[in-house]
């Protein structure tokens, strides 16, 4: 596990989910929930802001949609949140560094997955097999 506090930094990202859940922010803030699928981590994950963290959003949102997360949600339409977030260094993972980004795309490519619902599935499992080989829980990963 990473020791000591690193340097604050902000990030500008966005997360897709329904609108139900958009509309409670202002009131609720984010919330976390435990889902009872052990597949799913808990945390609320960000894309970093680029050319394609909308079109990764609501790859999210639809994949989160056809696993039945948004089940109970009573306006499933996507919406997609633009954030900007605070974060201590030692606790940010940089889904962007091109060794990460290398690993993910070729990942992608070798699969041959253009559906962007598998494609940010690749990066859920990407993040858990890496929590898992570094025994750490990774607070923010953008």
């Amino acid at each position: 596990m990473r020791e000591g506090y690193g340097i604050m930094t902000l990030h500008k990202g966005t997360h897709g989910t329904t609108k139900t859940r958009a509309d409670t922010l202002p009131t609720n803030g984010l919330v976390i929930n435990e889902y009872s699928n052990p597949h799913l981590g808990k945390g609320v994950y960000f894309w970093k802001d680029n050319s394609f963290a909308e079109d990764f959003a609501i790859g999210w949102y639809q994949q989160g949609l056809e696993k039945g997360y948004y089940n109970e949600d009573k306006e499933k339409t996507c919406a997609v949140i633009n954030a900007d977030i605070t974060v201590d260094d030692k606790q940010f993972v940089n889904l962007e560094d091109p060794r990460i980004k290398d690993k993910i795309l070729n990942t992608i490519y070798s699969r041959s997955i253009t559906d962007k619902r598998h494609i940010c599935a690749v990066y859920d499992e990407f993040i858990k097999e890496a929590e898992k080989l570094l025994n750490i829980r990774l607070n923010v990963i953008l």
